[in-house]
């Protein structure tokens, strides 16, 4: 039985809410040859490339992004540190995050988005205050500029950048959740994609990208529900 509704269940039988709550199993995270399934989908249905966080402090100078990879046997060889995960974004994966802190991020993003709400319908993650929205990069030769600011407590991560990825935790324990796992990313809005793509007096600055490094790795299907 689910543990929600075993927790239902016993709240129809009359036992208290802190009881029916301690008697629920502790969560545990599911895996995939000691890969995080969250890792494992992400790589193997989306290609997002992925590498290794220490649990201590960031990577210094992020020289781990260029090894950023979906190829899962170099993430079961990496797995086997049971290290903290990291995605690479930008064009090494194909997505940028909006980056949401806080309350004072909300109110920005509630000032820029207008009445377009479209956001809520792409995938969503959290951690402590900090939200991470989800988006395809779109369809356009421009590089996404790394740590771009949109306004107080609002910025994207694209090109340079990354961010831990569910399950991982921040160097503070603060652990990385999804809010609506049953979707994936979707296109930027139109009033994100004007901030992400910078312009020049006369239209669209051309910008080279750089290469992820990596060949199109062939993947293979998803053999069954973590």
């Amino acid at each position: 039985m689910k543990s929600a509704e075993a927790f239902a269940e016993l709240l129809k039988k009359g036992v208290s809410v802190e009881t029916a709550l301690s008697s629920l199993p502790p969560y545990e995270s599911h895996y995939f040859a000691r890969v995080p399934v969250e890792v494992y989908r992400a790589a193997q249905q989306l290609g997002w490339r992925f590498f290794p966080v220490p649990r201590f402090g960031r990577p210094g100078g992020n020289p781990l992004i260029r090894e950023a990879t979906n190829n899962l046997e170099t993430l079961k060889i990496w797995a086997r540190s049971r290290p903290y995960w990291a995605l690479a974004t930008g064009h090494f994966s194909g997505v940028s995050v909006l980056v949401v802190d806080g309350e004072v991020g909300q109110n920005s993003l509630i000032r820029l988005c207008g009445d377009d709400w479209d956001w809520l319908d792409t995938l969503r993650t959290q951690a402590e205050q900090k939200r991470f929205i989800f988006f395809t990069l779109p369809r356009v030769q421009q590089q996404i500029s790394g740590s771009s600011y949109l306004g107080k407590g609002l910025r994207v991560l694209g090109d340079g950048d990354w961010l831990r990825f569910p399950p991982s935790r921040e160097v503070n324990g603060a652990i990385h959740f999804f809010l609506n796992p049953q979707l994936t990313a979707s296109e930027p809005p139109a009033w994100l994609l004007d901030h992400m793509i910078p312009l020049e007096r006369g239209g669209a600055r051309s910008q080279s990208f750089p290469s992820s490094g990596f060949g199109n790795v062939l993947m293979p299907q998803l053999v069954g529900k973590g």
